[in-house]
């Protein structure tokens, strides 16, 4: 087993964190030492008790097996693990990062300054220009614009970047989530896909977290395009709080009866904008000023 399928297979484990991920990578003891005595050698690297059953074991081995084949047969879709460069260098930073990225596309994408943009999925069409309108003037600065695929704002916001013909960067919840239309659009203007996951299922609670932790972790800025108090949009809100990134809410979305997530927002600090040259001119962004 090589060092890249290594790091697959300890991906696959259940139950640990990204740190105990990376010891177990980087210790002398071989995945057939691992497998034999599973629960002493954990004790011995982490000083906790860690049990897995056999039927766990033999579905983490069908798992890995399943998911090289996969690889081995779609050239498009690749895998980067936490101790790569390629690996974005701001999600490296929250919080329990995941260990392992799947993506389509170009990766190196992630590279360039982004800027993460939600929003709910029952949104005004206000909103929604807002959203195009938004993808637009972040691509045009030469930023790239971050966020979902799986409700009208987030596909709004790609087709923003594709309009002037720049990259976006999107998140699915896994691999298997393909908007086929808006993902092939982003796909053709050098954008990417991510996804902690690779395989369709249940797009159960963890892989729709894991969606937007990797949202507000790819970006040190994010913006709320509109959102009622109770959204999975909020989720992204919550991380980015938690990481200590920059929150903001856009005018159109503080208005209406889909807003009060945006309005709680505003009343707690977040900063109202109308445009997203209003971000684009912080100091620490030293774009061009896109036209309004």
């Amino acid at each position: 087993m090589n060092q890249r399928d290594r790091k697959l297979f300890i991906s696959y484990l259940p139950n640990l964190c990204s740190y105990e991920r990376i010891v177990l990578d980087e210790s002398p003891i071989s995945i057939r030492q691992f497998m034999q005595n599973v629960s002493k050698t954990f004790v011995e690297l982490f000083n906790r008790p860690y049990y897995v059953s056999k039927s766990t074991i033999a579905l983490v081995l069908a798992n890995f097996s399943r998911c090289k084949r996969y690889l081995s047969e779609h050239a498009d879709t690749g895998v980067i693990f936490f101790q790569e460069d390629a690996y974005p260098a701001l999600l490296r930073e929250i919080y329990d990062p995941p260990f392992r990225l799947f993506y389509r596309g170009s990766p190196q994408v992630s590279n360039n300054r982004l800027m993460s943009i939600v929003g709910t999925r029952y949104a005004s069409a206000s909103a929604l220009e807002a959203a195009f309108r938004s993808g637009s003037e972040v691509s045009s600065a030469g930023c790239v614009p971050v966020s979902g695929c799986s409700n009208t704002i987030e596909q709004y916001i790609h087709m923003g970047a594709v309009a002037v013909k720049r990259p976006s960067l999107v998140v699915l919840e896994d691999m298997h989530q393909t908007y086929h239309r808006i993902i092939d659009l982003v796909l053709d203007n050098d954008g990417c896909l991510f996804s902690e996951y690779l395989f369709d299922g249940t797009c159960d609670a963890e892989q729709v977290s894991s969606k937007h932790r990797i949202i507000a972790g790819l970006s040190d800025s994010i913006m709320l395009i509109q959102s009622p108090k109770q959204s999975p949009a909020l989720e992204a809100i919550r991380y980015s709080l938690d990481e200590g990134r920059d929150v903001y809410v856009h005018r159109t979305g503080t208005t209406g009866i889909q807003s009060a997530g945006c309005r709680f927002l505003a009343s707690e600090g977040a900063r109202v904008v109308f445009s997203m040259n209003q971000i684009i001119d912080q100091v620490y962004w030293q774009s061009v000023r896109c036209p309004l």
